[in-house]
């Protein structure tokens, strides 16, 4: 078994990693409280990201242990269900996100991010960060 030359900083790097971690999600769930608080300002019409939201939301489910069905993933994604199926369908085929069937009800299909997608995302988080950091 190979142990680390730097044992000490063990501990601090998997602080570090979680800290960033902790970051992406906190990053993550004001970017989607934020898109959808635009509704209570301008019309939901003019805006369209479903994929984004999609995403977003997986991400956030999936940091917080949670499940999200297609029905949920719908629903985020602020569009109608069948304009998100067709996103859901397009994500799929890209291979950004999966569905599996709940294996207590067979009816609800849930949806998971892929790894490619949640390192896409995470850049896209750490992105945001940095800028973040330049304005404040």
């Amino acid at each position: 078994m190979r142990t680390s030359i730097f044992p000490a900083n063990k501990g601090r790097t998997e602080h570090i990693y979680e800290q960033v971690n902790m970051d992406r999600i906190k990053i993550a769930k004001h970017i989607y409280k934020s898109r959808i608080a635009r509704k209570d300002f301008l019309p939901l019409s003019i805006f369209g990201e479903p994929a984004w939201d999609i995403l977003i939301d997986l991400f956030i489910a999936e940091s917080d242990d949670q499940n999200i069905t297609v029905s949920s993933a719908c629903i985020a994604s602020q569009v109608p269900s069948t304009t998100a199926l067709r996103y859901i369908a397009m994500m799929e085929k890209e291979g950004l996100v999966r569905r599996s069937p709940d294996e207590r009800d067979q009816r609800k299909i849930h949806l998971t991010l892929n790894h490619s997608a949640r390192v896409c995302v995470e850049h896209v988080l750490d992105y945001q960060i940095a800028l973040l950091r330049e304005i404040l």
